[in-house]
């Protein structure tokens, strides 16, 4: 009786699993041929990535380590990862300025700051530098944009820098109330660091007497102010 039982059993089991594949088995075998070849693809991209990762180390490696840097940067298309686009850019750039030369400079900080490709942790960087050395900065409306766009990201970690860059940029053109509304921004921040919260506190007040004094009280005239 018990083998009857268990043939039976067998039977039944057999029969579920033919109905199962005859219902599942064409998604079965895609699904199966579908995880292989995304398991070649990854594992093909882990390669080239890897490669292409050591390409560009080395490449930067030869650049910043040349006698010449960082003047080869110059003409250099710098045809590797932005992350490491924007290193060999900003670090050239510091490299300029530590022997006086801003002009020089400037060149590649404002290479990094329109590459939009690069990081926002080095373009921000590049970009506060560019509005910080540019003599032209108060009226090149590209710089100014690009400040702002920095200074109102709350991810950035230059955010609070920026601010205080846009504001004094903001001020050069005598627009207090917006210079003050940047520093605004960093005053009303908790976790901002010390050092930059009293330099906000510090432009707040001056620019709060400076834009008092251009618009003087009602029945005043500036001369009379």
């Amino acid at each position: 009786m018990t083998d009857i039982l268990a043939e039976v059993d067998a039977a039944m089991r057999q029969e579920r699993m033919e109905k199962f594949w005859k219902e599942n088995g064409k998604t079965l075998v895609f699904f199966v041929i579908a995880t292989i070849v995304m398991t070649g693809v990854i594992s093909g991209y882990r390669t080239w990535d890897a490669n292409v990762k050591a390409r560009d180390t080395e490449q930067l490696l030869l650049l910043t380590e040349a006698k010449d840097f960082p003047d080869n940067l110059k003409d250099a298309k710098l045809d590797m990862r932005p992350g490491l686009r924007g290193i060999a850019l900003v670090n050239g750039a510091q490299t300029y300025l530590s022997k006086n030369k801003d002009a020089e400079a400037l060149a590649l900080y404002t290479r990094a700051a329109d590459d939009k490709a690069i990081p926002d942790e080095i373009r921000g960087l590049a970009v506060m530098m560019q509005a910080r050395l540019a003599e032209n900065a108060a009226s090149d409306e590209k710089i100014a944009k690009n400040l702002e766009s920095i200074a109102l990201d709350n991810g950035s970690p230059w955010q609070y820098h920026a601010r205080l860059e846009a504001a004094a940029l903001a001020a050069s053109k005598e627009d207090y109330k917006l210079a003050r509304d940047y520093l605004a921004g960093v005053m009303d921040q908790k976790k901002v660091p010390s050092p930059l919260y009293q330099k906000a506190m510090a432009l707040d007040h001056v620019y709060a007497l400076r834009e008092q004094k251009k618009t003087p009280a009602a029945g005043e005239s500036k001369e009379g102010s």
